[in-house]
């Protein structure tokens, strides 16, 4: 099993949804409700998508770059900085260790779980 982050979403012919997961895979899905920053748990052995995470206010968050790699953390919320040639988002989110809250870039985040994390991450 593992967790991939979609990281790009795109309509293909018959209304269909086509996701391009972190790690380069392309999976065709039904769901448009999917958006990038979505997470979904694959089935290595099988070749299939047992669960999409959506990325929600609560969901557990595993940061996996970055100064504040290997944490851990409950999303608070979604902050996007507006420039003028492209925009960053950023994620608020409480770190389980400490309780404190702390920000990084979305792009260094991937939704692991609802309640609890779906793999073991440490």
């Amino acid at each position: 099993m593992k967790i991939i982050k979609i990281v790009r979403k795109n309509l293909v012919k018959g209304g269909k949804i086509q996701v391009t997961g972190i790690d380069g895979r392309n999976f065709i899905i039904d769901d448009k409700d999917i958006k990038t920053g979505d997470s979904f748990l694959f089935n290595t052995k099988e070749n299939k998508i047992e669960k999409i995470i959506k990325m929600n206010k609560g969901s557990l968050i595993y940061i996996f770059c970055g100064s504040k790699v290997s944490t851990i953390g409950k999303l608070e919320n979604i902050k996007i900085l507006k420039k003028p040639f492209g925009h960053t988002r950023f994620i608020e989110y409480i770190n389980i260790d400490n309780n404190k809250k702390e920000e990084t870039i979305f792009d260094y985040s991937i939704v692991i779980g609802e309640e609890k994390p779906l793999i073991t991450v440490r």
